[in-house]
């Protein structure tokens, strides 16, 4: 059976076009108050928490709503594009644009003389907030279809997120809990298990993303 990919145009018409104003949005408020702060050595703090925190919450929420939120949801089932085609597609673009995001503020951190070198060297740093935000993006769509409902699927991976955030002292002492933890790489930059922390949350982002394509086959729950 033949199959095709989803023109990027549609994604694009279909996706909710407020919803990608609010990581612009959380970039303009963070890159303001960062450079606020710059002269006053909170600055990096600030842009810690943009990076490794506001920018994976933002990915999980928008994952949540990337599917079963589109206004013509009947029409994308009665394609011929594979549900793994559908899911990586969407999730790609939440990725992309996160990504975009990242490492813009990174541009204008290096501009305004903010250094984030503690986090560790330059690729290791692109792991503090790529590793979160993949995983709140298959936390999110999983959420999501399992729940039937977006709202849920964004409020259960935003209390996941809350949770750790509030939690940090036990996730960073505990070692089971020290792998998923989502804030490793800025709370705890440098730590020997970092490396451990980055494998299981890609690995348990394989497995979301998976059961995600599991259920999106059930194509009859969401109509």
């Amino acid at each position: 059976m033949q199959t095709t990919s989803t023109p990027l145009s549609y994604i694009l018409r279909s996706y909710r076009r407020d919803q990608f104003w609010l990581p612009v949005a959380l970039w303009l408020l963070f890159g303001l108050v960062t450079w606020i702060l710059a002269g006053s050595g909170r600055g990096d703090n600030v842009a810690k928490a943009f990076l490794g925190g506001a920018l994976p919450l933002t990915a999980g929420v928008l994952a949540a709503f990337a599917l079963l939120d589109d206004p013509a949801l009947e029409l994308q089932f009665s394609t011929p594009a594979p549900p793994w085609k559908v899911i990586l597609e969407r999730m790609g673009l939440i990725l992309a644009v996160t990504a975009a995001a990242a490492l813009s503020f990174q541009v204008l951190l290096g501009m305004i003389h903010i250094d984030l070198s503690d986090l560790g060297p330059l690729l290791v740093r692109q792991a503090a907030w790529f590793t979160p935000s993949l995983a709140m993006i298959s936390l999110g769509c999983l959420a999501a279809l399992a729940l039937v409902q977006p709202a849920f699927g964004a409020v259960l991976a935003g209390g996941v997120w809350t949770f750790q955030l509030l939690q940090q002292y036990f996730f960073i002492h505990n070692p089971v809990a020290r792998c998923l933890f989502l804030f490793m790489g800025i709370s705890a930059a440098g730590h020997p298990d970092q490396g451990k922390n980055v494998l299981c949350l890609a690995s348990l982002s394989l497995l979301c993303l998976l059961a995600s394509i599991r259920l999106y086959r059930e194509q009859e729950r969401y109509l």
